[in-house]
């Protein structure tokens, strides 16, 4: 993503060793866009004041920019310890640096630093939680596996050169269109105009090869850079964007449309209506099939409106009149304020790709993905590592044809060098390997079956249809928990006839599969993979129908003749009667307390509803539990489900202790519609 480059200036290359003649050479560099003959003068200036902590900061961050990232951490600890410590700034930077590096826990370390020696107001601490985020989960799944374990990654040697190379574009199966700037070293140039330009070049794959450079001659043009190509689903339409330096020598992107006429490819046109915006850029298109008449452009931007920096925006285009609708924002669960680029959407998979500095990264740019529900796009989720590594990772894609195989732009390690071995991009083509997708298969049954087999001695039920028991086209969502532990829906499937479902997950990951069902207890089913071998795993369960009946909870306790909940009673209620409430946010409960027959009936019923009431009252503590949901009832002895003394009047404890227990039961649903079946059982 980062264009480079030097004018004659740097052919002043012996300034003398006054150190304001060498700083002043520096900033006309910089002017000029020379940032390689900046970092020089700097650093030899630099080198004669090592005091000077502000021009070792800009040092840093002109390594930062040219992606130098151990050079920026030498510049950038340099600034903090020439400022006694007190340049936080410097800190803050030293740390990101680190990361860039793979330095996860020196970089928290230092991130941890910075939060408590700036100040509250400063700048950078609305970048300093996404950052440490991004440490922590680089530290989680860096390293869990091999890489040849999960996916393998191929660096296009015969494709990429020394300067950039980006935005691969399958046309076909063995065709790819990339953009790339065609400099294999650092040049210097009088002016603007004698700088080469981006442009688009064809690659073709033979026996499993890519290689080629055939320009697209008719993409190309002399003042502008051309590239970011996406192709409409039905293969007739490129749209592409052309680059330019303002008049305020910033770079602004318009989009352009180039139309299949005679199996070629005409002169691109530039979008019509307000997709372009004369004072901000659009590009990085992605295309996205709607129907046979329509298809939704997704693109990047900085105009008004968005969330900040770049954005992802959309534009519908109507093939039959030609027109775009006006651009709409992807919104926040997309967007931050930071920058989101490279959009890609997979339509075999449903799925929207897309990478970002802005969500936590383990490091700079990091590819995620994200699916759509009832027309709103869902929290994303980042690609595993590691094609997301600690270097900047873009331009996700993935064929249409084979979703195991995939391109992306990277400047980690094994790029083309120019300059240092982390400047430039160049395109990387992926393999995900058959083990990394595991399918889970599984059966969804009646609780009560399972039951049945649990109490059978060796697992079976006698006498027993399984069939009777089986729940056939039921909906099957699986939910992915993201790194701040949000479940996030990634897929769904229906149970076929004999009540069977099969989906795919991914190793090293934590699911959740969720299944609604009319007068069942919603089911929600934890798994991870994270240590499964082979690529299979069964997963099955179990709906509990609501009846009128009560269920028992086991093991909560109180102290005699008291009615307060002990620690131990508290974490039962969590883990039950809690998580049905949070699994069922419709439904009504009875809590209800009963007590064997020692004492008076009065005495136990008012100890009874005492009991019953303090396990409401823990509750409604909770979050989002509502005290219109519980309701309190104590029975005292008047419902016992045992015998409290034997047929010879003696005492039977085991008895009471069944006696003395809490119970609770579904006894209606906030939107008013009765959940209970009733039946046999």
């Amino acid at each position: 993503m980062v264009l480079v480059w030097a004018l004659s200036l740097s052919t002043v290359i012996m300034a003398g060793e006054n150190p304001a003649k060498l700083r002043a050479i520096a900033e006309q560099a910089l002017e000029t866009g020379d940032i390689y003959s900046a970092i020089d003068y700097y650093k030899r200036y630099c080198d004669m004041k090592p005091s000077d902590y502000e021009a070792s900061y800009k040092l840093g961050n002109l390594y930062l920019r040219s992606r130098n990232y151990s050079g920026a951490q030498e510049w950038f600890l340099s600034s903090y310890q020439a400022s006694k410590n007190e340049f936080v700034d410097a800190l803050f930077q030293y740390a990101f640096a680190l990361k860039h590096l793979g330095k996860y826990e020196l970089s928290l370390e230092h991130f941890h630093q910075f939060r408590k020696k700036a100040p509250k107001d400063h700048w950078l601490r609305d970048r300093l939680q996404i950052e440490i985020q991004g440490c922590e989960l680089a530290k989680e799944i860096v390293n869990l596996y091999d890489m040849d374990q999960k996916v393998k990654i191929t660096h296009l040697s015969a494709v990429n050169r020394a300067h950039y190379e980006g935005a691969p574009t399958l046309i076909d199966e063995n065709t790819m269109m990339y953009s790339s700037l065609r400099v294999d070293s650092i040049q210097f140039y009088k002016n603007e105009e004698e700088r080469p330009k981006r442009k688009i070049y064809t690659a073709e794959r033979k026996k499993g090869q890519w290689s080629g450079e055939t320009e697209v001659e008719v993409f190309s043009d002399f003042e502008a850079h051309s590239g970011n190509t996406a192709i409409s689903p039905d293969g007739e339409r490129i749209y592409l964007s052309k680059c330019k330096r303002n008049i305020e020598g910033n770079f602004v992107c318009d989009l352009y449309q180039s139309k299949k006429i005679a199996g070629e490819w005409i002169t691109p046109i530039k979008l019509s209506g307000t997709v372009n915006d004369p004072n901000t850029t659009s590009t990085q298109p992605a295309v996205r099939k709607i129907d046979e008449n329509t298809e939704m452009i997704y693109f990047v931007s900085n105009r008004s409106g968005g969330n900040g920096g770049l954005d992802i925006w959309s534009t519908q285009y109507s093939i039959s009149s030609g027109e775009f609708t006006d651009p709409v924002n992807l919104g926040d669960e997309i967007n931050t304020k930071w920058d989101e680029i490279t959009p890609f959407y997979h339509h075999d998979s449903k799925k929207l790709y897309f990478s970002s500095n802005g969500w936590p990264s383990i490091g700079g740019f990091d590819i995620y993905q994200s699916n759509e529900k009832d027309g709103e796009w869902l929290h994303p989720i980042s690609v595993d590592h590691p094609v997301n590594s600690e270097f900047d990772e873009m331009y996700y894609r993935l064929s249409e044809e084979n979703d195991h195989e995939g391109y992306f732009v990277s400047n980690r390690d094994g790029t083309v060098p120019l300059k240092n071995k982390n400047c430039c991009d160049d395109i990387f083509q992926l393999n995900w390997l058959d083990q990394m997708q595991i399918t889970v298969n599984g059966k969804l049954y009646d609780a009560s079956y399972i039951e049945r087999m649990l109490e059978s001695d060796d697992g079976s039920v006698v006498d027993e249809d399984e069939t009777k028991y089986l729940i056939s086209n039921q909906k099957v969502v699986l939910y992915q928990f993201s790194s701040d532990d949000q479940p996030i829906p990634v897929d769904s499937t229906l149970t076929n006839d004999q009540g069977e479902y099969e989906i795919n997950v991914n190793h090293d990951r934590s699911y959740k599969i969720v299944i609604e069902r009319d007068g069942y207890f919603n089911k929600h089913h934890v798994f991870n993979t994270k240590n499964v071998k082979g690529n299979k795993m069964n997963q099955h369960i179990g709906l509990l129908e609501i009846t009128a009946d009560p269920i028992v909870v086991k093991n909560i306790y109180y102290p005699f003749d008291e009615w307060y909940l002990t620690e131990s009673a508290q974490t039962t209620i969590d883990s039950t009667i809690y998580k049905v409430l949070t699994e069922n946010p419709k439904l009504i409960i009875e809590i209800s307390a009963h007590t064997d027959n020692h004492g008076s009936a009065d005495y136990n019923q008012k100890l009874s509803q005492k009991r019953a009431e303090s396990v409401v009252n823990y509750l409604i503590k909770h979050d989002h539990i509502s005290p219109n949901r519980l309701k309190a009832r104590g029975y005292g002895e008047s419902r016992p489900i045992a015998d409290n003394n034997l047929p010879d009047g003696t005492d039977y404890p085991d008895g009471r202790a069944k006696n003395r227990r809490t119970e609770f039961k579904v006894v209606g649903s906030v939107d008013g519609k009765n959940p209970i079946i009733y039946g046999d059982n």
